[in-house]
């Protein structure tokens, strides 16, 4: 529950965001993302417009271990590598 609730609360205040700076070329910045997959979900329309999306810059840093394995999972999966 506590994990779920997490995701929910971050997602609407990325969406807030993204509406806030939706004529500009909005940032987001995950410290310590490890396997969270906002970014997949939004990109793929599921969390906002398609069109928000291309012009939002996002970055992930995590730890070089966790990175790798994200890395990893991603190379492994070829509809994730279309972002």
């Amino acid at each position: 529950k506590g994990y779920s609730q997490r995701v929910l609360t971050i997602e609407a205040i990325i969406h807030r965001f993204l509406r806030q700076h939706a004529n500009e070329t909005p940032q987001i910045i995950s410290l310590g993302a490890g396997s969270d997959s906002a970014f997949f979900r939004f990109s793929e329309g599921q969390s906002c417009t398609l069109s928000a999306m291309k012009k939002v810059r996002w970055l992930e840093l995590d730890l070089p271990g966790v990175a790798r394995r994200k890395i990893a999972a991603i190379r492994g999966n070829i509809p994730l590598q279309a972002h």
